[in-house]
């Protein structure tokens, strides 16, 4: 009997868990659907009111703010390991030692790159080639894109709580509500006041200043054991973080040598119109990125857990499920693009080249088939404090990367392509040969555990590219609502084709699951 009520108690807090998952990833998906909307709008108008140039200095002010985030790794990426588990253990001393010492340190941090972004911005015209007509312009879009950068990393120091109290479901939806506010606020300026670059860099800290608000918020309500006003800094917690998180900044060093730098060379070895189309054409796949995130950070608090508790079976039940979640977002992209990009860079931007912008964004697509299957996997790297080796494979990664494609920039008429093609070829190899089976070593399980998923989900990629090329074909959309309508459809063929291949029996109970439970709903 005390068995029954046990293995009861232990399905009910199981199906809770699914529950909060599943409810997680349908508010992030509706905030990122927001965002995606607001950038859909932004590009055309952009490229038409200001050019082609003028959105590729958004992305590339975006990017620039992003390299700054190498020395925030160093602090932020393992902050909410340690005060999660340390919350979790009761251990409420500690917790808040490291959550002070992590506000501290991205306050000084916050302050330096301020200090930073000014000289740079006074001398910005040195360092790239920028329209005349815009300078002023470009340099406001800076200058407030990293204020926004300042904003976003002192309010990270308070995201731990929502880890603690698995309350993902509520960053969303106040990640929904501050796309929401950053929508108005572009709508008022664009329509209010002549076109500028930097509205967008604005409103992105109106964003950022609410969803900081809001952490201040989730960490007083579900952590009350956290005592924000309590700032102190211990050296000890300090050097733990960066000891441990510095190789965090050098595998973003790598990945910055990888894919951060492809705006700055098209703009100092071709043109800032090539920077433009590669600029929109990114935005595609950076798209795609966030969709690998959207599915793995809801997972994070379960791996936590599962970890916290030395549930291996559990941990790695929650990896392959992960996999197959994401594999699909990225199969799906692929196929997807292969079968309606082109029509749709010719609704979107008909202004523009739309065959070199598909195939742009081919080649980046097809590197993402990988990288989004092993996505998720990449917090057993946090989980197990394992960073060193994939940071230095990074970093060779990144720099092979550089060098060729510097060599075929130089010396080959590839042009636009040549910054493409070296990182798509890079990125596939680190995301499938190296990555995976470094994580099983990490686990201390059979290097060939995750391939299983892995091969299954490339098989379904396949399949569904030649189902959807068939099926645009037929359909042949010429407008956004035949667009929408293949879409939409290639979506439901392409969820049953990776149901039937990939899923196991479990995940197919637990998807099929989670159907009758929205229909509850």
């Amino acid at each position: 009997m005390v068995k029954y009520i046990e293995r009861k108690e232990k399905n009910v807090k199981n199906e809770n868990v699914g529950k909060r998952l599943f409810i997680t990833i349908i508010i992030s998906g509706l905030a990122f659907l927001l965002s995606y909307i607001i950038n859909f709008a932004l590009t055309p108008f952009i490229t038409n009111n200001i050019g082609a140039e003028g959105y590729g200095f958004v992305s590339l002010a975006k990017t620039f703010a992003s390299y700054t985030m190498i020395a925030a790794l160093a602090i932020n990426s393992y902050s909410s390991r340690f005060i999660t588990i340390e919350y979790h253990q009761k251990n409420y001393e500690k917790a808040n030692n490291f959550l002070s010492t992590t506000l501290v340190s991205n306050f000084l941090l916050a302050f330096l790159t301020l200090l930073f972004a000014i000289f740079f911005i006074n001398r910005i015209t040195f360092f790239l080639k920028i329209n005349l007509d815009i300078v002023s312009d470009v340099k406001y879009l800076f200058f407030l894109m990293f204020v926004n950068f300042g904003i976003t990393i002192i309010g990270s120091s308070f995201s731990s709580s929502a880890y603690i109290a698995n309350r993902l479901d509520l960053t969303g939806l106040f990640k929904l509500i501050g796309y929401i506010l950053e929508a108005g606020a572009l709508l008022f300026l664009y329509f209010k006041f002549k076109p500028k670059l930097y509205y967008i860099s604005l409103a992105l800290c109106i964003q950022n200043i609410f969803i900081f608000l809001t952490n201040l918020f989730i960490t007083k309500k579900f952590t009350p054991k956290l005592k924000i006003m309590n700032i102190s800094f211990s050296w000890n917690a300090a050097k733990l973080l960066v000891f441990n998180g510095i190789w965090n900044s050098l595998n973003s060093l790598g990945n910055t040598l990888n894919t951060g730098l492809d705006l700055i060379m098209s703009n100092l070895f071709l043109t800032d119109t090539a920077m433009g189309e590669l600029a929109i054409a990114k935005t595609i796949n950076t798209m795609f990125i966030g969709l690998f995130q959207l599915i793995a950070q809801p997972f994070q608090p379960l791996f936590l857990k599962s970890f916290a508790d030395n549930n291996m079976d559990d941990l790695l039940n929650r990896f392959k499920l992960s996999m197959v979640c994401s594999g699909f977002l990225s199969s799906l992209a692929f196929a997807g693009f292969v079968a309606l990009g082109r029509t749709y860079y010719q609704l979107w931007v008909p202004n523009q080249n739309s065959t070199l912008l598909w195939k742009l964004t081919l080649v980046g697509c097809f590197s993402g088939i990988f990288e989004g299957l092993v996505y998720p996997l990449y917090y057993i790297y946090t989980l197990k404090i394992k960073n060193k080796i994939p940071c230095i494979i990074t970093m060779i990664g990144g720099i092979i990367n550089v060098i060729f494609m510097y060599i075929l920039l130089k010396f080959t008429n590839l042009g636009i392509y040549s910054i493409v093609l070296t990182t798509a070829v890079v990125m596939t190899v680190i995301s499938l040969i190296t990555n995976p089976i470094y994580m099983c070593y990490c686990l201390k399980i059979r290097w060939n555990y995750f391939y299983g998923v892995i091969g299954r989900s490339v098989l379904s990629c396949f399949i569904m590219t030649l189902i959807f090329i068939l099926l645009s074909k037929i359909i042949n959309p010429k407008n956004w609502i035949m667009l929408i309508i293949s879409a939409t459809l290639m979506t439901l063929v392409g969820g049953v084709i990776h149901f039937l291949l990939v899923c196991n029996t479990k995940e197919k109970s637990f998807f099929l699951y989670k159907i009758k439970f929205k229909k509850k709903l």
